[in-house]
């Protein structure tokens, strides 16, 4: 994203570096803010940048894409619940069915994936972590905890 960079910008509008634009004032002798291209660019492309990256397809008729997209991307994170079915716990999908596997949303399976507890033992803590072993989403129970990403915040 860029700022206004124009002559006619209204400088340090919103604080230090950041500036605005103005309608002007004729009488006053202020001229409104002159438009450039590339301000307009850069605009256009993050906002067509999100909706992209949420799977949706530009449409010039649609004039709450970003808003759809946003909220495509938000839901993405974290959507699953980790059930008991028979002797097995699953993965499902939950209210959404994506998770963050190494720094990359992956679809989880409608079926869920599932975990035998073979070689677990009883009254011991688990961590369970999801990861991709080539295409296929696996479950491993490990007593390793877990760790936060500095940068992204997930788990």
């Amino acid at each position: 994203m860029r700022r206004i960079s124009t002559a006619t910008k209204v400088v340090d509008k919103f604080g230090a570096g950041k500036h605005g634009f103005t309608n002007g004032n004729a009488v006053g002798g202020i001229p409104a803010t002159d438009l450039e291209d590339v301000w307009f660019d850069h605009l256009q492309e993050e906002a067509a940048n999100i909706v992209e990256a949420a799977g949706l397809t530009l449409d010039g008729n649609d004039r709450a894409q970003v808003l759809a997209a946003l909220k495509i991307l938000f839901a993405q994170h974290g959507q699953c619940r980790l059930i008991k079915s028979g002797a097995n716990v699953v993965l499902m999908p939950f209210n959404g069915n994506k998770i963050n596997i190494g720094g990359v949303m992956r679809t989880i399976p409608a079926a869920g994936v599932s975990l035998a507890p073979t070689g677990l033992t009883p009254s011991t803590l688990y961590y369970v972590y999801a990861y991709m072993n080539g295409t296929t989403m696996t479950l491993e129970a490990s007593v390793t905890g877990h760790s936060t990403d500095a940068t992204t915040g997930v788990e």
